[in-house]
């Protein structure tokens, strides 16, 4: 028994509950239909829903009266490759909170494997569930924009880590329509990083009971690209490198590296030394300036998530070098033309991947330690 009333099972297989012990039916009301299938717009055609995760079919019953309330039309397809079986979906209490008739619980479940389901509200509820493997799901699925909505419902990235990757988000973005959402009750930074990853913008939301966040991410159309000019500034030693605090509108204070968006008109070089000029004082020039690297994967801007992010990195040191004084281990404000940005140096070593902001930063910190000596030294 959860907090609402509601029942729900224990998995043998991972040992955890397949929902939320502060109310199963609450959790999957506010997850999947208050901030999924409410937010698909009106439509004559059926609305195409994915279920990765369909195990007690609680979210397909929630669904089948949500039908039944909005004269709407669904097709509903649950993944699912550990069945419950018949004896213990009868034990369950779903029936009577869903509005439905157990015999019509009992039809979203086909007694066959990659069976129909048989609950159909006069043609408006059709659906099915595949009990193989997500991996193997999407292997034969074969390519094609066709889903509204996906109810991303699998065990948690600890019970199963193999289903909250960037590499399945990227499958999932595939069969998702643009304009298209994808909801899941897990909040976790590594899951949000993941869809990010694979192309979605992602927000934060009210949970349920019990848990302060979840997440919905929209396959939004790509309307444009932004290209991003950035330094990685380091020191003499090439040990350290530094570091811009920027307050960005209202996605608040973040760190990231130094530079900023190319101009028309302007070359990457151009744009490198312009920002440099701007955001760290008029004195400020470069040497040994040298490209380092150019975003090979997709990435959706933060601000504008019509704009596709293309980011070029060049690595280069201050000119004359005693201006690397002008910083230390603490951000200070830069006496540039911008307001809002402080700097500070950064030992290389030191740095990890959750101290930047963006995924690029991120993702190219390993290719920076590499060109960073080693060193044994705690000198700053």
């Amino acid at each position: 028994m959860t907090g609402d009333g509601s029942l729900t099972l224990l998995s043998p297989h991972h040992g955890a509950p397949y929902h939320s012990m502060h109310g199963a039916l609450t959790e999957s009301r506010h997850v999947f239909i208050e901030n999924g299938l409410e937010m698909v717009p009106s439509t004559t055609a059926p609305i195409q829903i994915l279920e990765v995760g369909f195990g007690t079919g609680l979210n397909a019953a929630l669904t089948w009266d949500w039908v039944q309330r909005k004269s709407r039309s669904v097709h509903y397809i649950g993944i699912e490759p550990h069945r419950v079986s018949a004896e213990m979906l009868t034990q369950l209490n779903y029936a009577q909170h869903c509005g439905m008739s157990e015999e019509a619980f009992q039809g979203l479940h086909p007694s066959a494997s990659h069976g129909a389901m048989v609950s159909s509200l006069d043609g408006r509820f059709t659906g099915e569930v595949v009990t193989s493997s997500v991996a193997q799901f999407f292997k034969h699925r074969g390519q094609g924009e066709d889903c509204d909505v996906v109810f991303y419902d699998a065990f948690s990235p600890k019970d199963q880590p193999e289903l909250w990757t960037e590499l399945v988000f990227k499958e999932v973005r595939q069969c998702l329509k643009v304009g298209g959402i994808l909801v899941t009750y897990c909040a976790k930074g590594k899951v949000r990083r993941a869809l990010e990853a694979a192309g979605f913008a992602v927000e934060r939301l009210p949970g349920p009971p019990g848990k302060r966040e979840m997440l919905r991410a929209r396959n939004l159309p790509i309307e444009r690209f932004n290209v991003r000019v950035y330094g990685i500034l380091l020191d003499r030693p090439r040990e350290r490198v530094l570091l811009a605090r920027e307050q960005l509108g209202t996605i608040g204070e973040k760190v990231k590296f130094p530079g900023g968006g190319l101009e028309l008109g302007e070359g990457p070089l151009d744009a490198l030394k312009r920002e440099f000029r701007e955001e760290l004082g008029a004195d400020v020039g470069l040497k040994n300036v040298a490209h380092f690297y150019t975003t090979d994967f997709f990435v959706r801007s933060a601000f504008r998530p019509e704009d596709q992010i293309l980011s070029l990195y060049f690595t280069a040191q201050l000119n004359p070098p005693e201006l690397e004084t002008r910083w230390g281990h603490r951000f200070g404000r830069s006496g540039g033309e911008e307001s809002g940005l402080a700097f500070k140096w950064r030992r290389i070593r030191d740095l990890n991947p959750a101290d930047l902001h963006f995924p690029i930063d991120r993702h190219i910190l390993t290719q920076i330690r590499a060109i960073a000596p080693i060193t044994t030294s705690d000198d700053v």
